[in-house]
């Protein structure tokens, strides 16, 4: 089977990357939070002399300290995107098969647009959950999604939908 490149778009905690492993084990794809990857990439060497930041795990763990962090975070990946909105897209097409976490409008259609993803799967848990505000996510991205993955049940619950509904799904259009 070719290996989709998906991307994975939801909210702070409505379960992208427990999504993305579920899609990752039966898939055998692999992965890593866009968020790991921009703060190794350039975010750590951009705010340690601002914060202290000592390692870059250190710089990962403290992104959700606040909306204002979370904005922050975003206003770097823009500012890393503005000579070509694809940059960080591309880097995680050629290290992974999936891009968990993706914030832009702008950036997923323009990676859409160049035929760098396969499908697009939101997941949203916002009956139990807050959105993120406007600076850190733009919620028109799930406009773009191809799958909708509504997360406000048990985790049984999205086990089975991704189980027996989204990799059956992907496998067939892949051939698999």
């Amino acid at each position: 089977m070719k290996k989709p490149k998906l991307m994975v778009i939801g909210n702070a905690e409505h379960g992208k990357d427990t999504l993305t492993e579920m899609l990752c084990d039966e898939l055998h794809l692999d992965w890593a939070s866009s968020s790991w990857v921009a703060c190794e990439l350039f975010i750590y060497d951009a705010l340690k002399g601002e914060y202290g930041y000592k390692s870059s795990m250190e710089c990962w763990l403290d992104r959700r300290r606040s909306p204002e962090m979370r904005a922050r975070w975003a206003e770097e990946i823009t500012a890393f995107n503005r000579t070509n909105i694809t940059n960080m897209g591309r880097i995680i097409f050629e290290r992974y098969q999936i891009y968990n976490g993706i914030r832009n409008y702008d950036e997923c259609l323009a990676l859409k647009k160049e035929g760098l993803y396969d499908f697009a799967i939101g997941i949203d848990a916002s009956g139990r959950l807050p959105l993120e505000g406007s600076k850190s996510m733009d919620q028109s991205l799930f406009g773009l999604c191809d799958w909708i993955v509504t997360n406000n049940g048990t985790l049984e619950d999205l086990e089975n939908f991704v189980n027996f509904g989204l990799i059956p799904t992907i496998k067939k259009a892949f051939n698999a």
